[in-house]
């Protein structure tokens, strides 16, 4: 414990350090700014000059919102848990189609990927870890998103908030992807207020850096540009907007009027955590006025989700996924089944709890089909208007929660649902995340979790990298298998599992855990406490064949070594493209 101790106080000291050198060289930043937008790399979007579908422009094309919320929990909006105030969410929701089994990835980029390509992550590299800003990753060129199908039948798109599915090459980049504007920051999180993460700078409105609004809080900030975009917006054609919001994300962060309306909770993160949803409740609020003041509310269809489950502790967030077992980053319910709905007049059966399979995915045939045109076939994805418009059953009977064939697969190996049976294989997900979220999120974190996340956020992200996630480690393996120790009751995946991270000969020991099978019934066990794979062999058979088919068709995943090719500090204190 020292030994920790000496390593936090250190790396303070070195952040210290750090950020003011990176001050000096932001003074002379700004001069260099309009340099980026005059990149002559940058060109407009390969859609920007696409012809419109002359017949397709003649149907009815609604204006599509979606929003989508950061490590949201299933316990934290107000028509799940009364104690969450959420009035304007729980209104669209109920006044709407409130979708009761729609599932994301367990964690961000994989959702997000999924969502705007319609296909699994497997299918595309994207399913092993979020992208992190000290790798060359980028969602390849050949693997289209809808936005530039929308594109194509007209669409005005645009997106606000975070994109986090790749920056190292202008390409990667969101107006090279279908949006005509881009307004967010491109990586998965970082400081609500000065917009940076590891203290350089992370905000961009299309190509050129926003140094102007520091001290604006990014949930505001964000649905400001939403409604900006909204006013401006020209009605002869229709909208597809993409307000991605970077809340409920960690750290947390949030003025002082939204914690105090929570002051009989007595955890501050989680009345922070609740505060930062009622912040960004009350932007959804104001772009739907915006909407109204714009005279085009009736002709728009305004859809809602996480990207991944919330983080039940406070450490890494105060999320809840009340009653349902895990958390962010496993392939358990709690990780992977999402607050979702649709609100729009154009839905028929207002005020339903529909109770049909949905995945991620299934936004894009979705959307598209809503706007007149056809996807290609090759894709994952469902349309499902019928089911959202019409209240019909789901046409989905079978989805793919995950995976991953990258060693070692921490978020999950491989888990398939078919009707009401889920087959888990292997580890579902590292502790302590795999257990039952409580009621109220664990409030005291125990020294196993302050103990990662001093390594985690002090350390430079190239020896955290190796220290506690992304490679075998004996110091990280010594502390999880402490804290098993400590904590056998929680304990969710074969114990064998956790075994890699000290033995030479991790595949050997992790490949012989990873054979073990689990076999829900999520009708009757939604709360996956019941294993019934030894009682149905014929079951577990026909899932893990379906399974073994999938696994079959996953392509290697994009996980390039760590490189400092792309580090701030040789770009005047920026995270920006133009290093692969």
């Amino acid at each position: 414990m020292y030994l920790i101790k000496l390593l936090y106080i250190t790396c303070i000291i070195l952040s210290s350090a750090l950020t003011a050198k990176q001050n000096s060289n932001n003074q002379k930043a700004a001069k260099q700014d309009s340099k980026i937008s005059k990149d002559p790399k940058v060109k407009i979007s390969r859609d920007a000059k696409a012809k419109i579908d002359k017949s397709a422009s003649k149907k009815f094309k609604p204006n599509i919102i979606y929003i989508m919320a950061d490590d949201l929990g299933w316990n934290d909006v107000g028509y799940n848990n009364a104690q969450v105030k959420t009035p304007v969410i729980d209104k669209l929701a109920r006044e709407g189609l409130i979708l009761n089994q729609s599932y994301v990835q367990p964690i961000c980029t994989p959702s997000r990927a999924a969502f705007l390509t319609g296909k699994y992550p497997f299918r595309i590299g994207y399913q092993h870890f979020v992208l992190n800003e000290d790798r060359a990753q980028c969602l390849p060129q050949s693997v289209g998103m809808f936005p530039e199908d929308l594109k194509k039948l007209g669409y005005a798109t645009h997106l606000v908030g975070k994109w986090h599915l790749g920056y190292c090459n202008w390409r990667c980049t969101p107006m090279y992807r279908g949006f005509d504007s881009f307004y967010g920051f491109y990586n998965g999180g970082g400081h609500h207020y000065q917009h940076t993460l590891n203290g350089y700078l992370d905000l961009w409105d299309n190509h050129s850096p926003v140094r102007d609004h520091n001290d604006t809080y990014s949930t505001n900030l964000f649905g400001s540009k939403a409604i900006q975009r909204i006013e401006e917006h020209d009605q002869t054609k229709p909208l597809f907007l993409f307000l991605s919001f970077q809340a409920v994300h960690n750290p947390l962060q949030v003025p002082e009027k939204y914690e105090q309306m929570y002051a009989h909770i007595s955890c501050k993160a989680r009345r922070k955590y609740l505060g930062m949803m009622t912040a960004m409740d009350e932007q959804i609020g104001l772009v739907v006025k915006a909407l109204k003041k714009k005279g085009i509310y009736d002709e728009t269809l305004i859809a809602f989700s996480t990207d991944n489950g919330g983080i039940d502790n406070v450490i890494f967030g105060a999320g809840s996924n009340y009653p349902l077992r895990g958390s962010k980053s496993t392939l358990w319910e709690g990780g992977t089944r999402g607050v979702a709905f649709v609100h729009g007049k154009m839905i028929k059966k207002k005020g339903t709890v529909h109770n049909g399979m949905f995945h991620i995915t299934d936004w894009y045939k979705t959307f598209v089909t809503l706007a007149g045109g056809k996807s290609e076939a090759d894709l994952d994805s469902i349309d499902q208007n019928k089911m959202l418009l019409n209240g019909s059953p789901s046409k989905r009977e079978e989805m793919v929660y995950g995976i991953d064939n990258y060693f070692p697969p921490i978020f999950g190996k491989a888990v398939i649902r078919v009707g009401d049976y889920k087959l888990t294989e292997g580890n579902v997900g590292l502790e302590p995340a795999s257990s039952w979220s409580p009621k109220e999120p664990r409030c005291e974190s125990n020294w196993f979790q302050t103990a990662v996340y001093a390594l985690s956020n002090w350390l430079p992200n190239f020896i955290s990298d190796r220290i506690v996630l992304m490679r075998p480690s004996v110091i990280y393996g010594y502390l999880m298998q402490q804290y098993l120790k400590e904590n056998p009751d929680e304990h969710g995946i074969c114990k064998e599992d956790l075994s890699f991270y000290t033995n030479t000969d991790g595949m050997r020991v992790l490949e012989k855990c990873n054979k073990k099978l689990r076999l829900f019934n999520l009708k009757d066990d939604p709360l996956e406490k019941n294993d019934i794979a030894e009682k149905n062999p014929e079951i577990v058979n026909k899932l893990l064949k379906k399974l073994n088919g999938y696994k079959k068709e996953a392509v290697p995943a994009i996980f390039p070594d760590v490189t400092h090719d792309g580090h701030p500090s040789k770009f005047n204190g920026l995270h920006r493209p133009g290093w692969c």
